[in-house]
């Protein structure tokens, strides 16, 4: 009588996926970009498994490489939560929001790599299972009313224009804080900026973040300035 391989508890196949994605997230390190030139059996040699095995944890390279953009959207949600629950104000809640954008993707990089990634090659993620999906549109939903509700909160305090169309504003500021970061992180050594002003890429975005802010204030307040954590 031949006995079948007993299969893996779902803690035990859990724990294979996470050993993946820590080994691509390694990988990722190491090689300073997002790139799916890795293959699957490079990756498969870190994470001591045979090829064929890693296909059964990650059917194709698009879903796993999703399955990674999304732990680290989870990362940063948590650390937002955490960071942002709470404030003497919603204007404190806010400036906070500003240095914690900048401080996070200057520690991490790399998520702002696979971030970028999949917002510009957007033909990769139409293999995406929908479970992932509605993972994805959970943790969005979760951050956007978190920072919406500090726009709102902030406008409702008298501390930003009345005026100000929120949805509008969540998006504008959500754009020009991501092109400003990508800038800052991996763009800067070889602008004018640097080399003539001696800039630095860290002033560069607190300067611009303030005349961003002059345009949402209410004009009763003297001034808004976002400070370096």
């Amino acid at each position: 009588m031949t006995v079948g391989r007993k299969p893996f508890s779902e803690s035990k196949i859990a724990q294979k996926r996470a050993n993946i994605i820590d080994n691509l997230e390694s990988f990722l390190i190491e090689n300073g970009s997002i790139d799916f030139d890795i293959t699957m059996e490079d990756l498969a040699k870190r994470s001591r498994i045979a090829k064929g095995t890693i296909y059964l944890y990650f059917p194709t390279k698009e879903e796993l490489f999703f399955t990674y953009y999304l732990k680290t959207l989870e990362i940063k949600m948590d650390l937002m939560l955490e960071k942002l629950s709470t404030g003497e104000s919603n204007l404190t809640r806010f400036d906070n929001f500003l240095n914690f954008y900048y401080q996070f993707f200057k520690q991490y990089p790399h998520y702002l790599k696979i971030q970028l990634y999949f917002e510009n090659n957007t033909k990769k993620m139409e293999k995406i299972p929908e479970s992932l999906w509605k993972k994805y549109s959970e943790i969005g939903k979760i951050t956007h009313d978190l920072i919406e509700g500090i726009y709102r909160g902030c406008i409702e305090e008298g501390s930003f224009r009345e005026d100000l169309d929120i949805r509008l504003t969540f998006h504008s500021i959500n754009t020009i804080l991501r092109s400003t970061i990508k800038f800052c992180l991996f763009n800067f050594s070889n602008h004018v900026l640097e080399v003539v002003h001696n800039e630095t890429p860290e002033n560069f975005y607190y300067n611009l973040i303030n005349l961003l802010i002059h345009g949402l204030k209410n004009n009763k307040l003297k001034h808004i300035m976002t400070t370096k954590s």
